[in-house]
């Protein structure tokens, strides 16, 4: 996972969290249809990173500031698109493709880095429009580009094209594994989980050492319940995982639905003493297993040596509000209580006052909980 998409992730769980922790079928119910049920949770997962058009309304539901994550997501999309290049220099293509073809899109992502779009936009089109022999993965290309950036002109023009070659293609005719990639994560939006799968391992087969293509191989098979299957498919891409932070990944999803609680365990251990980046987000997910595995206490431990060091607020936040939970899952309310007051931004912030109301409420302390409740229902938007 590269580091921007850590950010967005830790960002959007805090925003979920925010939210009192809505699912993911009343998530697409506010959006109006705009995003389905299980593409909500594929964005809140973000196992790899989710494209604007699903992002944007999920955000919105949850009342998150757009252009804080439309900044995350854009770091996050550029970092992806660099995620296999040995040079640090931008826009390198470096798939197992026709070097004609990788020379065309490196050309393409260059024209992007230096905010020239009209010029990469044009470049390509006529590529397409001359019939080139790699037409379709230029328009698949071309398409994403697009379609994460919401030109709703252009992806008219081509919204029937690669909806034809997503229903009707081959996708062994496809050489670049990032289009195999980008045509899996359509389906999987559409709910099309055997056409993204078949996508899927074209993708995974051109490219099996890019850490995203493994995984949405692993999404396709967990759409379709293939659990087993998927489960070497999503260790090797933990393995890929240069900052080996668990959360949120398709292996630990895939553990958590097998009950395999040990492995889990072991794994959020190890997540949790290389990840140095991501510190908080690796103890709170460390601290998840430990609880799934009966160890309560130890749980609370992890949680506590993470607060005493951490220092970004949304992060203190998303820990002090799990410590709260554990202290709660050990019976212990007024220690989660006194957790969740004595952080520093407690009067200030309602994430935690929120969580104050759930505690009490689960202590059996009702008036005051809805006292409290009722105090933040009155709050100024």
């Amino acid at each position: 996972m590269s580091e921007a998409l850590g950010v967005l992730r830790g960002r959007l769980k805090e925003a979920h969290l925010a939210s009192g922790e809505l699912s993911t079928r009343e998530i697409s119910r506010r959006a109006h249809g705009a995003v389905s049920h299980t593409t909500a949770h594929q964005v809140l997962r973000a196992a790899t990173l989710p494209s604007w058009r699903a992002l944007e309304p999920v955000l919105c539901v949850l009342e998150a500031d757009l252009d804080e994550f439309k900044s995350l997501w854009i770091r996050a999309r550029n970092e992806e698109a660099n995620d296999d290049v040995a040079s640090p220099a931008p826009g390198n293509y470096r798939e197992p493709v026709h070097p004609a073809l990788a020379a065309k899109l490196n050309l393409f992502r260059q024209y992007c880095t230096l905010e020239e779009e009209e010029k990469a936009k044009d470049f390509l089109i006529s590529q397409i429009e001359k019939q080139d022999s790699h037409a379709v993965e230029l328009t698949i290309e071309l398409y994403d580009y697009f379609y994460d950036y919401d030109d709703t002109e252009s992806i008219g023009k081509y919204e029937p094209v690669i909806q034809n070659f997503m229903h009707h293609g081959n996708p062994e005719k496809l050489q670049s594994a990032h289009s195999a990639y980008i045509l899996a994560r359509r389906c999987l939006e559409q709910n099309e989980a055997q056409k993204a799968l078949a996508f899927a391992q074209r993708a995974y087969f051109l490219n099996p050492l890019q850490r995203g293509y493994v995984n949405i191989h692993c999404e396709a098979l967990i759409a379709l319940g293939l659990y087993r299957e998927a489960e070497p498919l999503a260790t090797a891409a933990h393995e890929l995982d240069s900052h080996h932070l668990l959360i949120h990944s398709p292996l630990a999803e895939i553990l958590k639905v097998t009950r395999n609680f040990s492995k889990l365990e072991r794994i959020g251990k190890e997540s949790y003493e290389k990840t140095r980046a991501f510190r908080g987000l690796a103890a709170s997910f460390y601290a998840d297993c430990l609880i799934l595995s009966g160890k309560t206490g130890q749980a609370i431990s992890v949680l506590k040596e993470s607060l005493a060091s951490s220092k970004e607020e949304w992060e203190r936040v998303h820990l002090v509000v799990r410590l709260a939970q554990a202290y709660c899952q050990q019976g212990s309310f007024s220690d989660a209580q006194s957790a969740l007051q004595e952080e520093q931004s407690h009067s200030a912030d309602p994430r935690l006052r929120l969580e104050v109301a759930n505690v009490l409420a689960r202590a059996g302390e009702l008036q005051a909980s809805v006292a409290l409740l009722e105090t933040l229902h009155n709050m100024p938007q």
